[in-house]
C-alpha cells in the first residue's frame, strides 16, 4: 500500500494471479474534494496501471463514509487572484487537468468500479459518470451544485445530463437537486444498487474471481459479481421522487431560458426544499446551465473542450470566483453576483462565455 496526493493505493491479488487497483479518495478534511495535486496523481496512476498488464480492473472509493468526493478544491484557484496571478491561466490549468483525468476514466480500456456512496457533487459525478460500473448505496447523495459558485455542470456533465430522460438534465443543473440511489438508477447514473456494507464483501469477491486480462470478458466478470451481490442486498427502501414526477419535470423545465426562470420562481411542493437554491444562483450560470441543452448530440470530447473554454470564462470574467469567495473562503454567503436581473441576461451576455 502506498499514499501520495491525499489519494491511498493498494494492489490486491486475485485468484487467477492478476492484479486489481484500488484508489482510495483520502482528502479526510475536505471530503475529498479534488485538489489540482489529487487529480495529476490519479490520472498518473490510471495511466500506469492501464500500461500494467497483470492490472484487470480498477477500484476507486473512499476512506471516509460520509463522502466519495464533495467536488473538486477550487480555492487555489481564488487564492490566484489574491496573489495578483492570471486568474484565467489557474483556471485553465485546473479545469484542463480535471477534464482530462475523467475524460480518461470515461475511456479506460478496463474496467473500473466506482463505489459511489455518501456525497457524490459535481467532481465526484465526474468520476463516478465515468467509470464503467457505478455503484450506489442507501447513503449516497447525487449531486450538481456548481451554480451557487457561480459555475455550472461541468466535469462532463454537458455530455452526461444530457442523456437523462425528459429534462430530468436541466432538474439537477439548475436545482442542484439531491438525488437519491433509486434517482441514480433510473435516471441512468448508477448501474448497481449495493449496501453499504457490502464494499469489502464485494473485493473479497472481486479477488476470488477468474479474471481473464481481456476487457470484454472481464467486464461481464465484473457484471455477474454485481449481480450477485445484488441478490443478497435486495430491493432499494427509498423511492425516486424523479420517476414519481417525471411528466412534471419535463413542463417545468420545457421552454426558453426565461420561459424556464419564471416558471421556477415558485416550484412545486415536492422541490420546495431547492427554491434557495434557484433564488440565490448566479442568473449567468443559470443560463449557462440552460444552454448545455443545445450539446445533446456533441461527443464527450467536444463536451469537455466546450466545458474548458466557459468555466475559463467564467473564473475570469463571471461569477466564479465571487461564489468562491462568499461559499468556500469568506463564508458569508453573501455572493455580490455581476447580474442581478434577469434582463440583463441575453443572447449577447451569454456569448461572452459560451
Amino acid at each position: 500500500m502506498s499514499e501520495s496526493c491525499l489519494i491511498t493505493y493498494q494492489v490486491i491479488k486475485t485468484h487467477s494471479q492478476h492484479h486489481i487497483g484500488v484508489a482510495s479518495l483520502n482528502n479526510t478534511t475536505r471530503l475529498n474534494a479534488l485538489n489540482y495535486q489529487m487529480v495529476c496523481d490519479l490520472k498518473n496512476k490510471l495511466l500506469a496501471w492501464q500500461n500494467d498488464p497483470k492490472i484487470v480492473m480498477v477500484v476507486i472509493n473512499s476512506t471516509i463514509e460520509k463522502a466519495l468526493c464533495a467536488g473538486g478544491d477550487i480555492r487555489a484557484i481564488y487564492q490566484a487572484k489574491v496573489n495578483g496571478e492570471e486568474v484565467a491561466t489557474a483556471a485553465y490549468q485546473y479545469f484542463s487537468a480535471e477534464y482530462q483525468m475523467d475524460y480518461l476514466i470515461h475511456k479506460f480500456q478496463k474496467p473500473i468500479l466506482v463505489w459511489g456512496a455518501g456525497i457524490v457533487f459535481g467532481g465526484g459525478m465526474g468520476v463516478l459518470q465515468g467509470a464503467s460500473h457505478r455503484v450506489v448505496t442507501p447513503s449516497s447523495k447525487l449531486a450538481m451544485p456548481e451554480l451557487s459558485i457561480g459555475l455550472f455542470p461541468d466535469v462532463g456533465a454537458t455530455y452526461f445530463l444530457n442523456k437523462l430522460p425528459g429534462k430530468t438534465g436541466l432538474l439537477l443543473s439548475m436545482t442542484g437537486y439531491l438525488a437519491n440511489a433509486a434517482d441514480a438508477i433510473y435516471l441512468g447514473l448508477a448501474d448497481a444498487y449495493l449496501g453499504d456494507e457490502q464494499f469489502e464483501p464485494l473485493l473479497d469477491m472481486l479477488a476470488n474471481r477468474a479474471w481473464q486480462a481481456e476487457s470484454l470478458k472481464d467486464h461481464d466478470i465484473l457484471d455477474n459479481a454485481l449481480k450477485t451481490m445484488q441478490n443478497v442486498r435486495g430491493k432499494m427502501v427509498a423511492a425516486s421522487l424523479i420517476a414519481e414526477h417525471q411528466s412534471e419535470i419535463d413542463t417545468l423545465f420545457a421552454g426558453q431560458f426565461k420561459q424556464v426562470m419564471s416558471k421556477l420562481r415558485k416550484l412545486p411542493p415536492w422541490l420546495a426544499d431547492y427554491q434557495e437554491n434557484v433564488d440565490n444562483a448566479s442568473l449567468i450560470s443559470m443560463a449557462i446551465a440552460h444552454y448545455q441543452q443545445n450539446f445533446a448530440k456533441a461527443t464527450l470530447e467536444q463536451c469537455l473542450n466546450w466545458e474548458l473554454k466557459v468555466a475559463t470564462h467564467c473564473a475570469q470574467y463571471g461569477d466564479f470566483m465571487e461564489g468562491v469567495r462568499a461559499l468556500l473562503v469568506d463564508k458569508d454567503r453573501t455572493p455580490n453576483w455581476r447580474y442581478k436581473q434577469l434582463d440583463e441576461i441575453n443572447t449577447t451576455t451569454l456569448s461572452q462565455f459560451v
